[in-house]
This record gives structure tokens, sequence and C-alpha cells, in this order.
């Protein structure tokens, strides 16, 4: 046997007088080697090639059949990574995958993974803070979740009157000072209070003398009237004597039930511009439902509105006001570039016109007609980036220097606005007509003796 097996291997005769003792020592010890090496090929170990090819073929062979049973491969040098990895798989298909592998499948789909992906606590859908809290305008609501804060208040139905709720004007903008409420207000005047017009400044003292000689009349005088009160006593000032009945309370604590009284008849303004700036003369009036404006939520009104309708007269044809309701979005260009001012009396065409937009320029006549000014489709109009949520601004009206300015004669137009019956609608028909049609009396007589 053994010099059979010598003879196989190809070593010299035992027998053979030319070799040493301890060289067929030797020779005895790579054969048994030998013997070794062949059979770790054969059962995957692998050769100690450095390419590893013969060992990954038959580390991969013998490592896939043992892996199976055991789930752990063999091999040696570069066997045992090929053995070990065929190994590791066929242990996963037959349902003994290693510690690791278990824990790597409970993390991917178990709950510690979903948690992560969930909403953080104190944001919208995320438990609640500690005390209740919840971050932003977020407030905690059912089940400690936090919600959006008209998600857990009662909302306002379409079509709504902003009348009782927003009786808070507040007048802004560099022009506030020449943009004044009127008091007492006679919805139905033909005439007006004269008021005359200003001059460009040459610098400010010509400036302030023309804001002091501004009117005549008191509700026209800028000067004392308008600047004064446009910034802190318009709000107080404002129709229904808000003022008077409501301030103590800091207005409509419960978004909706104001104390203010009945609406006005209608509510005025005069714009008396001092330049043709737009830049450094416009100004806006808006309705709140609060005094504190954005400091408080505002009112809930239920989803679907297309627009803000209303009824309006100037005091000049063709005066121009940019109507709006809740954001500051206005349109000035169409989708392609084109320049718009004023547009159409319609929400569909002011849409087209502007999509995505809340104001839009509209040009009202002398006698009382209905206007509207469109909303998008869709609009989140109850969580308004940075308001506490609910509709803070009900209604807005911007007057802009150049739409009140007599280039020739290089002076302003006054103008005197009336608005009246605003409503937020979730249909629109058209413009309707003065007169009966009209849902709120034209009479002075039904305005409140304190206006």
């Amino acid at each position: 046997m053994y010099n059979r097996a010598v003879e196989t291997i190809g070593f010299p005769e035992a027998t053979d007088q030319t070799t040493t003792r301890r060289t067929r020592r030797l020779w005895a010890v790579a054969a048994l080697f030998g013997a070794t090496v062949v059979a770790g090929s054969i059962l995957g170990c692998g050769s100690s090639d450095d390419t590893g090819s013969s060992g990954s073929a038959s580390g991969t062979t013998s490592g896939a059949a043992s892996g199976a049973a055991s789930g752990m491969g063999s091999g040696s040098k570069s066997g045992m990574p090929s053995g070990s990895m065929s190994g590791a798989t066929s242990g996963a298909a037959s349902g003994r995958p290693t510690d690791a592998g278990t824990d790597a499948d409970a993390t991917t789909m178990g709950g510690d993974a979903d948690a992560a992906s969930g909403p953080a606590p104190g944001d919208l859908g995320g438990q609640c803070l500690e005390g209740g809290l919840c971050n932003g305008s977020n407030v905690c609501g059912e089940a400690g979740v936090c919600a959006a804060y008209c998600d857990s208040q009662p909302k306002k139905a379409l079509p709504y009157s902003i009348g009782p709720d927003y009786p808070f004007i507040a007048i802004s903008g560099p022009g506030a000072a020449n943009y004044t409420l009127v008091s007492n207000p006679d919805c139905n005047a033909t005439t007006f209070p004269p008021v005359a017009p200003k001059s460009a400044p040459t610098d400010a003292a010509s400036d302030a003398e023309a804001s002091a000689d501004g009117g005549d009349d008191g509700s026209a005088d800028a000067g004392t009237d308008g600047a004064a009160e446009a910034a802190s006593d318009a709000a107080a000032d404002s129709p229904a004597d808000a003022g008077a009945d409501s301030p103590a309370d800091g207005g409509t604590a419960d978004a909706g039930e104001a104390e203010a009284g009945p609406a006005p008849a209608c509510f005025e303004f005069l714009f008396n511009p001092s330049s043709s700036d737009v830049g450094t003369g416009y100004g806006v009036a808006e309705f709140h439902n609060t005094a504190q404006g954005k400091a408080n939520p505002g009112v809930c009104i239920a989803s679907g509105a297309v627009g803000v309708a209303f009824w309006a007269r100037a005091s000049r044809d063709g005066t121009i006001v940019k109507f709006g309701s809740t954001e500051a979005n206005q349109c000035i260009t169409d989708p392609m570039g084109n320049s718009v001012h004023v547009v159409p009396n319609d929400v569909s065409a002011q849409q087209a016109i502007c999509p995505g937009k809340f104001e839009f320029h509209l040009s009202i006549g002398t006698t009382w007609q209905q206007y509207i000014v469109s909303i998008p489709a869709g609009a989140d109009y109850d969580n308004v980036p940075g308001t506490l949520g609910g509709v803070v601004k009900g209604f807005t009206a911007v007057v802009e220097p150049p739409d009140y300015w007599d280039l020739d004669a290089g002076a302003s137009i006054p103008t005197y606005i009336l608005v009246k019956d605003i409503r937020w609608v979730n249909t629109w028909a058209g413009a309707g007509d003065a007169g009966s049609d009209a849902t709120t009396s034209d009479s002075p007589s039904d305005a409140p003796a304190s206006q």
C-alpha cells in the first residue's frame, strides 16, 4: 500500500539505495501533506492560492452543503469567505439565521423603525409634550395627539358673514397716515366732504404741513385723526364701537362669539396720498377678529370657500383697490410673466389669470355693486403659516398711490371708499346690482348711534 501510494504520487521507491533515510522521511511528510491538500479540495477547504479561484469553487460547493446542515461554511484562506457566505445564505434559507440576522430583521420589520419614522412629539400627529403642549400653532387634541388648531374648534359654515366676528380694523403700511377710517359714514351719500389734494412734498416740513391741512371736516384730517388713530385706535374707533364693548376681554375670545354688537351698515375709508410712490405710500386695511391680530388665533372657517364677496362703491368712478383676504399674495403678473393690474370681477377668471393668488386689483364704481376676490381651490386658509391657526384676516383693502395721483397736476386725488356685507362664499353666480339686492340695508338709520 505504501509503495503503491508512493508510486501514484510519483515519489522514489523506498528501496532506492540512492535515497538517504532523511530524504525518505521528508518525502513521507510531503506525501501526507499532499493527501491533506487533496482532501481539503474535495471537502471545500480551498487551496492556498491567493486568487481564491479554486477555493471559491470548491468552498461554495462544500460550504453550501455543510451550511445547509449547520448554517456554517468551512474553508481555508480564500475558501473560507465563500464557504461562510454560502453557508449563511443556505442557513437563512433553512430557517435558521444567525442571531445578528434575526436582530437585523426585527429592526427592519419591527416597531423601532416605524416609531422613528412617525411624527416627533409636539409636531402635527405626534404625541403632546409635557403639560399638554405642542409645537407651533398645534394644540393637544384627543388621545393626547397634537392637532391643527381648527381641528379642535367648531368651524363657521359657508356662506359666512364676517361682520360680527371681525370688528377690529387695523390700518398699516407706509401710507397709513393718509389712509383714514371714517367715523359715522353715510352709506347712501351722493356727495362727500371736500378734501384738499396733497402735492408731492419738497421736504419733511412741507409734508407735515400737507398732512395737517389734509381736510377740514375732522374725518378727512389725516394729520390729526388718521395718523394718531390709524395704528392704535383704528380698532377701538371702528364701526359698532368695538373698542367700547370688547377691548377688556381682547375681542372674540372663543373664535366667533363677537361682543362688539351688530355689524355696521358699511365701512368708509378716505385715501389722500402725499406722493405717487407706491413703495412709501401704500396703505393697508385689515379686518381682524381680535385687536391683537396674529398674536391670537383666528376664526375657523369651513373648507370650500371660492372667494370673499362684498358690496363696494367709491366717490370716484373707476377707483382701483386691491382687495383680498387671509394671505398677502397679490396678482401682479400672470404665469407668462405679463403684467396684470385690474382683473375681472369673477372667481374663475381671476384664478385663470393668477392661479394661487389671494389679492386682486378691482375697479369699483360710484354705485353699490357686488364684487368678489377669489380664493384658490383647496387653500388651507385655516392654517396659514405665521399664525396660530384660524383665519386672522377676514378681509383686506389695500390702496396704492399711483391709482390716486394726478400726474399732470402733480397732486393727489382724494377718494372715499365704502364696503359692506362681507361674506366668505362657496358659490358665485356673478355680480349683482345695488338697491334691494343688497343683503344689508343702505339706510344710515340702521347704523348704531355710536358710529
